[in-house]
Parts: C-alpha cells; sequence; structure tokens
C-alpha cells in the first residue's frame, strides 16, 4: 500500500508489503525563487550495506536513492562529478551508516531500469 505525506515543505511516499517498506521517497521543493535549475543524482545502495531488506526473501538486497538539488548557478561537469562521485555519496553513506564503497553512483537510465520503470 503507498501513502504520501506532506511535511512543511517535504513531500514522503513510502510503499509498505506485508509490513516492510519497500518504498520510500523524500522529495524536498525548494522556494520559486532559490533555484532555476535543477539537479538529480542517482546511486544504489548495495545489499553489503544491510540497508534494504527483501520483502518476499527477507534477505538484504540493493536499494536505490535519487538526490534532487535545486541552485542558482548551472553546473559544470567537473563539479556535477564532484557532487555525485563525493559529497552526496558521502551524506548517503552516513544516512544509510555504512561505508562509502556501499554507495554507487550510478546514471539516471541505470536507476530506471534498476527501478523497473521510466524515470
Amino acid at each position: 500500500m503507498e501513502s504520501k505525506r506532506i511535511i512543511g515543505n517535504k513531500t514522503v511516499t513510502t510503499e509498505e508489503k506485508n509490513g516492510i517498506y519497500t518504498k520510500l521517497q523524500v522529495e524536498e521543493r525548494l522556494s520559486e525563487d532559490y533555484g532555476e535549475y535543477y539537479t538529480e543524482f542517482h546511486y544504489r545502495v548495495e545489499k553489503e550495506a544491510e540497508a534494504g531488506i527483501d520483502p518476499e526473501t527477507g534477505e538484504y538486497c540493493a536499494i536505490h536513492a535519487k538526490v534532487s538539488w535545486e541552485h542558482k548557478e548551472p553546473l559544470t561537469k567537473e563539479r556535477f562529478q564532484k557532487i555525485h562521485q563525493e559529497l552526496y555519496r558521502k551524506i548517503l553513506a552516513e544516512q544509510a551508516g555504512c561505508k562509502t564503497d556501499y554507495i554507487t553512483p550510478i546514471s539516471p537510465e541505470t536507476y530506471a531500469v534498476e527501478m523497473g520503470g521510466n524515470e
């Protein structure tokens, strides 16, 4: 069962199956005047991080994260790569309580395929 809740400027979407969350998505919208540029970063949190559990088998599984960022200036390719490969990877590892080695930056296309749909 999927549910959406609005908490401040965040929309939290969860999906539950047999008492286990199979999806967690947090979208944060900043003020209209903050950012005219919008960038998404995609990651796979590997099963070794022990952050996700397959609801059918009860085994650890990989989970996915999409980080959205609004900003005022366009990103250079080098800045995008630094943010994708280092900054948000480190933040996700801290949130998941795991090593950065278990956070794999992936492309939007890989994310869409692995999530089983079109993003």
